[in-house]
C-alpha cells in the first residue's frame, strides 16, 4: 500500500568482536558457575604469589534492547515546542524538564540539553521523525541566532542520520552493549528520518524572523492556509539619552579607547555617527547574509528570490508556497491526522482522501507522538541502565581475568574463544574503553554568561579553582555567552584560566565581546557560529558630573580635599583637567593590555591586533576571517574536539560549572536579595555615602543594566541609575 512505502524497518546488525555464541556463552557460564560454587564452599586458589578470591558469577544478565525498549517496531514521533519554548546556555535552578507541563507554560531548555536530545533521537531507530511547533505573533520562542545555528545543525544531523557522522554527540557514541556507533555504522543503516515544521503564521517580531530561520531547517515547512509570512530582514534600535540628559542637567563623559567603542555613546551622543553607523551596518549585513544563505540552502530557493520577499513584505501563504518557503498550506495543524493514517491502512485511505491525496508524498510513517519532556526522561532512565550495563559487563571481564590466572581455566576459556584480554567484550570497544573504565577521565564545561562582574564572576572562579584540583580532568570547555563588563573580573577569571593545567577550548555562544572576547583570548582553540557576536576589543569608562543638575533644584556640594584628586570619585564634582588626564590614562592602560593579551593568544602582531580592534564588533563568520576564532561550531562540537584530543577513553564525563543551584538555595537568594535591597534604599535615601559608587539608583546592578540598555520593568522603582568610574569593556 502507499502507507507501507513510508514505514522503514530498522536493519540492526550484531558486533562479532570478542562477544560469545549463545552456545559459546553457555559453556562459559557454566565453568564460571562451578567455580563460584568452588568460591562458596571457602576455596581461595593461590597463583602469582597472591591469593585470588572469586565472587560468586551467578548475577542475572541484564537483557534488553539497544534502544531501551522491548519492541523494535514502535514509531514515534517527538513533538519540539518552539512556539512556548526558551532556549538558555544554563538553568539557574537545578530543576531539569518539570514534571508536569501545561499547554501554556513556558518551557526552559538548555540548548545542549535539545541538542543531545535530538542527536540521541537521530540515533533512536524507534523515533522517525521530529515535529516541530510555532506560534504566531503571540509565540514566545526565545533564542539567540547562534543557538539557533546549533539546534538548526542538530535537525540537520537527524535528518541525514542514514549518513555517517563525524561529529555525533559525545553522550551516544557508544551503546549499552559496549558497541561503538561509528564501527556499528560502518555495517548497519539506519532509515532516513524526516523532520516537519508547522506554524500559524511567521510574523515574530525578533529581527530576521528567527523563528522561519530555524523552521526553514526541518524537511517539510507547514503554515496555516490564512497565515502570512514576513521576511523582513535586520534593524537595530538605538535610544539616544543626551537630549534627556540635558534636559535635566546631567553631564555624561566618556572615556574611551577605540573608534568604535560604541556602547557609552547612547549617553553622550544625539544619534549614530559614521563609526556608530557602519559598525552596526556591517554587523547586521553580514547577519542577514549568514540567514538568506542558509535559508536558501535548506529550502532550495534561489537566494535572489529571497532577497525580493524581503523588498516586498509580508506575502500570503499561497504565495509563499509558489516562492518555494512554503511546502504545504493546511487549515489546521494536520499531526493528529498524520498519526491516525499511520496506523494502519483503512486509517490512510480515510485520511488520504480528507487531505486530497497528499498524505504519501509527506513520508509520514509515526504511530504515536511523544512530547518533549517524556522523551528526556526516557533518556535519563535509558542512559542509567547503559551505565549499568556497563558496569555488569567489566564485572564480567574482571572475573573472566582472574579466572584467566588459574591454569587449569585458563585452557577451557579460550577453548571457548574467550580470549585474553578482551574476554566478553569486543575488541574495539575494550581498547577504547579500557583506559576509563573506571570513569575517571572527564571533560569540565565552564559557562560564563552574562554581564560580567563581581557577584557573577565569584561562582567562576570559584569553579575554577575547583576543576584545577581535580586530576581527572583531561580539557576544560569555556563556553561564553557574555557582552562583557568589568575590566578587573575580565582580567580575575583570565588568570584563573592560564593557572589551569588543563587545556582549555572556548565555545563561544550568541555573543562573546568585548570582556567575553578578553577571557577567551587564551584559548588552545575557538569555536563560535557564524551569527556569534564577538570582538569589541577596546575599552572605555563613564564619569557622571550631577553638579548642575543639584544646582537647578538648590542644591549646593562644597568640597574639602588635601589632593587634587581627592574628590574625582564624586558626582557632584565638574571634570577638570586633572581628573580627565588620570581617567585617560587609566582607560588607555586597559586598552593597551587587552591588546597585548589577544596578541599573544591569537599569536597575532599587534599591527594585526590594532586593525581589528578599536572596539570593532564581528559577526562568528567575518572573525574567522581575521583571525579571531579557529572554526565554526557549537558546544558539542567543541566537547568533541576535546574528547577526541585530549582523552584517551571512550566516553569520559562531562562536569558542568558552576554548579546549577537547587532549588530551595535560590529562594534562599531571592529572600536575601530582596531584604539587600530594603536595607539599601533606606540607607541610601538619608546618607548618600558617594564612595560606593552607585548614586541615586535602587542598586549597582540596575544601573549598570541601564547603561546597557535593557528595558526596566518597573520604572517607578528607579529614580536614577548611574554608577560612578563605570570603567567596563561594556558590549
Amino acid at each position: 500500500s502507499a502507507q507501507s512505502t513510508c514505514i522503514h524497518q530498522m536493519q540492526r546488525s550484531e558486533g562479532k568482536g570478542g562477544h560469545l555464541g549463545p552456545a559459546k556463552r553457555g559453556v562459559a557460564w557454566r565453568i564460571a558457575s562451578r567455580v563460584s560454587t568452588w568460591t562458596l564452599r571457602g576455596l581461595a586458589v593461590i597463583g602469582f604469589g597472591s591469593i585470588v578470591a572469586f565472587a560468586p558469577l551467578s548475577v542475572t544478565d541484564l537483557s534488553w534492547t539497544e534502544n531501551g525498549s522491548d519492541n523494535g517496531k514502535k514509531k514515534k514521533v517527538i513533538v519540539l515546542p518552539f512556539d512556548r519554548m526558551k532556549l538558555v546556555e544554563q538553568k539557574k535552578a537545578r530543576f531539569g524538564f518539570p514534571l508536569f507541563t501545561t499547554d501554556t507554560q513556558i518551557l526552559e531548555v538548555e540548548v545542549k540539553e535539545l541538542v543531545d536530545l535530538i542527536h540521541a533521537a537521530a540515533q533512536d531507530p524507534e523515533v522517525t521523525a521530529l515535529y516541530g511547533i510555532f506560534g504566531g505573533s503571540t509565540g514566545r520562542f526565545e533564542a539567540g541566532l547562534a543557538q539557533i545555528e546549533e539546534i538548526r545543525n542538530a535537525i540537520r544531523v537527524f535528518n541525514e542520520s542514514h549518513r555517517v557522522h563525524h561529529e555525533p554527540c559525545l553522550e551516544n557514541t557508544t551503546s549499552i552493549t559496549g558497541t561503538s556507533l561509528s564501527a556499528r555504522s560502518k555495517t548497519s543503516i539506519l532509515p532516513e528520518k524526516k523532520s516537519y515544521a508547522y506554524a500559524q503564521v511567521f510574523d515574530n517580531p525578533s529581527s530576521g524572523n528567527k523563528e522561519y530561520y530555524l523552521a526553514s531547517g526541518f524537511s517539510l515547512l507547514q503554515m496555516q492556509a490564512r497565515g502570512h509570512l514576513k521576511l523582513f530582514g535586520f534593524s537595530e534600535s538605538t535610544p539616544f539619552l543626551k537630549g534627556a540628559l540635558d534636559m535635566y542637567g546631567i553631564n555624561v563623559k566618556i572615556f574611551r579607547s577605540g573608534r568604535f567603542k560604541d556602547a557609552p555613546k547612547i549617553l553622550s551622543n544625539y544619534g549614530f555617527d559614521s563609526d556608530h553607523l557602519s559598525n552596526a551596518w556591517k554587523r547586521m549585513k553580514s547577519l542577514e547574509d549568514i540567514l538568506l544563505s542558509a535559508i536558501s540552502k535548506s529550502r532550495n530557493v534561489d537566494e535572489a528570490t529571497i532577497r525580493e520577499v524581503l523588498n516586498f513584505g509580508s506575502i500570503s501563504a499561497e504565495h509563499a508556497e509558489r516562492a518555494g518557503l512554503i511546502d504545504f498550506n493546511p487549515p489546521i495543524n494536520p499531526l493528529s491526522d498524520f498519526l491516525f493514517a499511520a496506523k494502519n491502512e483503512d486509517n490512510y485511505k480515510k485520511a488520504d482522501f480528507k487531505w486530497g491525496g497528499c498524505i504519501k508524498e509527506f513520508g509520514f510513517d509515526a504511530t504515536e507522538a511523544v512530547t518533549l519532556v517524556s522523551y528526556n526522561k526516557a533518556l535519563i532512565w535509558r542512559k542509567r541502565r547503559a551505565a549499568l550495563k556497563k558496569k555488569m559487563e567489566w564485572v564480567k571481564h574482571s572475573m573472566y581475568e582472574a579466572i584467566a590466572s588459574v591454569p587449569p581455566l585458563d585452557v577451557a576459556l579460550r577453548l571457548v574463544g574467550m580470549t585474553s584480554p578482551y574476554f566478553n567484550l569486543e575488541k574495539e570497544y575494550f581498547l577504547t574503553a579500557y583506559p576509563n573504565r573506571l570513569g575517571n577521565e572527564k571533560i569540565a564545561v565552564l559557562h560564563v554568561n552574562g554581564l560580567i562582574n563581581e557577584s557573577r564572576g565569584r561562582p567562576i572562579i570559584n569553579a575554577i579553582r575547583k576543576i584545577k584540583g581535580d586530576n581527572n580532568v583531561k580539557c576544560v570547555v569555556l563556553r561564553i555567552d557574555s557582552p562583557g563588563g568589568s575590566s578587573i573580573t575580565s582580567e580575575e577569571i583570565l588568570m584563573e584560566l592560564q593557572n589551569l593545567q588543563a587545556p582549555i577550548i572556548c565555545s563561544m555562544g550568541n555573543v562573546a565581546a568585548s570582556g567575553g572576547y578578553y577571557v577567551a583570548s587564551n584559548c588552545y582553540r575557538i569555536f563560535a557560529m557564524p551569527t556569534t557576536i564577538t570582538g569589541s576589543i577596546g575599552a572605555f569608562g563613564v564619569r557622571i558630573d550631577l553638579s548642575d543638575f543639584a544646582n537647578r533644584y538648590g542644591v549646593n556640594v562644597e568640597h574639602v580635599v588635601t589632593a587634587p584628586l581627592a574628590s574625582s570619585q564624586s558626582i557632584f564634582q565638574p571634570l577638570t583637567d586633572k581628573i580627565d588626564e588620570s581617567v585617560t590614562r587609566e582607560i588607555d592602560s586597559c586598552y593597551d593590555w587587552f591588546k597585548t593579551i589577544v596578541s599573544a593568544g591569537r599569536r597575532l602582531s599587534r599591527e594585526e591586533v590594532e586593525s581589528v580592534a578599536e572596539g570593532r564588533i564581528w559577526t562568528g563568520k567575518r572573525a574567522k576571517d581575521v583571525g579571531l576564532i579557529d572554526e565554526f561550531g557549537g558546544l558539542q562540537k567543541a566537547i568533541s574536539y576535546a574528547h577526541r584530543t585530549f582523552c584517551l577513553c571512550d566516553e569520559p564525563e562531562v562536569e558542568v560549572w558552576p554548579r546549577p543551584t537547587s532549588a530551595l538555595h535560590q529562594l534562599q537568594l531571592l529572600g536575601m536579595h530582596n531584604a539587600s535591597n530594603r536595607i539599601f534604599l533606606g540607607a541610601r535615601k538619608e546618607s548618600l555615602d558617594l564612595r560606593s559608587g552607585v548614586y541615586l539608583a535602587i542598586d549597582e546592578h540596575l544601573a549598570a543594566q541601564l547603561l546597557i540598555g535593557d528595558v526596566i520593568k518597573e520604572p517607578d522603582s528607579l529614580m536614577l541609575g548611574i554608577t560612578d568610574q563605570f570603567s567596563i569593556f561594556g558590549g
